[in-house]
């Protein structure tokens, strides 16, 4: 056992403790999750979410294991806790035995168990930019000898405007023990040295083809901002020079109708292959349209050996209904007054909508600050379970292209929406939920403004929101009828 604690010593500590919670290999799919990752990133949430991942490391010697829960508060603001703990298993005590002249083991045992608490808050000030903190509490029990000690961390993240080609892509920026907890006697003891180990993180996410295919890449700098004296340890008995280190773990995933999924993992380090790994799953919704459960399972092995093998089991669970449906209505105006344009006085010109009214199928509805323009199913309408644009569709398209050409440099924002009968059969392996259906209708209309229509591609959003955002009652064929429908809104 003594020289299991030794290896794990080696591994996961080159000079400063908490060196588990730097470390990406045994919680890689756990990443756009967790406040560990990026604080920020859990403004990406729309739903409540549960998650834990426990990985038994080096044959079950040592456990690693990360527990949260995530809550979304508003659209643009989250709060959420999660406890990351690592068990180092015992350590038996020892005495020398004169009979034999041997060292035997005594009655009683140590252990070094840590626990690492964050409560973390993330907010959406502007545009897709999110800003996140964590405050830390950190524990460990030093094989009988208790510390503990509070820290801080910040990140800040950007999603991308989605490409109808190059898909969504999100970035973040974020610290790992930017204030590390001083692992003293108390909280509140900061004149101990034993601090924990530092890193500074940047992060990438991507997301193509209707989400079925993800990346992801995160590269750490370790002990960036440390000082020398925190390498010393026992008193100064032991002295090791202060180094920076540097890693990256890089995943790319794919997923089959949206419920199998099979990730590759590399891992990175000064010795360029550090680890590589596979890992499994699937996603079982909890509703037709709504929330689902993800149950994977991960193992990655070092190239130094099998000894250095880890498995990991993750659950993530989301609960409630999503948040950005609830609040739906209020991104039209929140995206007016995000993408608000300032114009010189002659540079004003009222929208000209007279070319549309005669249409059949459209409703036009004027606002002080944007135009909404909806399009019902006889104006636009999508076959079953398709996004693809009838030549019918393609006219009335063609007609509103002309007005947005006629009305340049405005903002433009698609949305699509369903009625509330579900996705059965086949079909669900294409779209497995109403959103999805809605989204990729929204997207194939803004895709016919950019590449046919020519209309520059930064002024376009696109939105899927189902059937959380209903104009009139899904019990009644004309209802839902009604409800099929798609909303251009054009700002001012």
């Amino acid at each position: 056992m003594i020289f299991v604690y030794g290896l794990l010593t080696v591994c996961l500590s080159d000079g400063l403790p908490g060196e588990f919670l730097l470390s990406s290999r045994w919680r890689d799919l756990m990443g756009r999750y967790s406040p560990l990752t990026n604080p920020a990133l859990l403004t990406e949430s729309d739903y409540i979410t549960l998650r834990g991942a426990f990985a038994p490391v080096m044959q079950g010697a040592f456990k690693l294991w990360e527990f949260g829960v995530t809550m979304p508060v508003t659209t643009g603001q989250t709060a959420g806790i999660s406890i990351i703990g690592e068990n180092d298993g015992e350590i038996q005590s020892a005495r020398f035995d004169p009979g034999t002249e041997r060292l035997v083991t005594g009655g009683s045992s140590s252990s070094n168990n840590n626990t690492f608490t964050m409560l973390s808050y993330a907010i959406n000030p502007w545009r897709t930019l999110s800003l996140g903190a964590n405050l830390n509490i950190a524990y460990q029990s030093n094989f009988g000898d208790p510390l503990c000690g509070l820290g801080l961390d910040i990140g800040g993240s950007y999603r991308f405007k989605e490409h109808p080609l190059l898909g969504e892509h999100v970035a973040g920026l974020s610290t790992i023990n930017l204030i590390a907890p001083t692992m003293g006697r108390s909280l509140f003891d900061f004149d101990s040295d034993a601090a924990y180990s530092r890193s500074l993180r940047v992060s990438w996410l991507g997301y193509f083809w209707e989400q079925r295919l993800e990346s992801g890449l995160d590269i750490d700098l370790k002990d960036l901002w440390a000082n020398k004296n925190e390498f010393n340890s026992l008193d100064n008995a032991i002295k090791t020079a202060k180094k920076i280190e540097w890693g990256a773990a890089w995943r790319m995933g794919a997923w089959l109708k949206q419920t199998l999924g099979a990730y590759f993992q590399l891992g990175f380090d000064k010795r360029f292959i550090e680890y590589w790994g596979l890992a499994g799953g699937a996603k079982v919704p909890l509703t037709e349209t709504g929330p689902k459960v993800t149950m994977l399972y991960q193992y990655n092995l070092k190239t130094e050996g099998d000894l250095a093998s880890t498995h990991t089991f993750y659950l993530i669970m989301e609960l409630g209904k999503k948040k950005r449906d609830e609040e739906a209505p209020k991104i039209i105006e929140r995206f007016i007054s995000e993408r608000k344009v300032e114009k010189k006085e002659k540079q004003k010109q009222q929208p000209d909508l007279s070319g549309l009214k005669d249409i059949e199928g459209l409703e036009i509805e004027e606002h002080e600050k944007y135009v909404t323009i909806t399009a019902q199913e006889l104006a636009i309408h999508f076959a079953s379970g398709s996004a693809e644009l009838p030549p019918e569709g393609i006219k009335v398209l063609k007609r509103i292209a002309d007005f947005l050409k006629t009305y340049p440099d405005h903002p433009v924002r698609i949305e699509g929406h369903t009625d509330s009968d579900p996705i059965v059969g086949k079909l669900k392996s294409v779209y497995p939920d109403n959103t999805a259906l809605s989204r990729a209708r929204a997207r194939r209309v803004m895709k016919y403004f950019i590449e046919t229509e020519n209309l520059p591609t930064e002024l376009f959003d696109a939105a899927g929101f189902g059937d959380s955002v209903p104009i009139a009652p899904n019990t009644t064929k004309e209802g839902k009828r009604k409800n099929r429908r798609v909303v251009i809104t054009i700002m001012k």
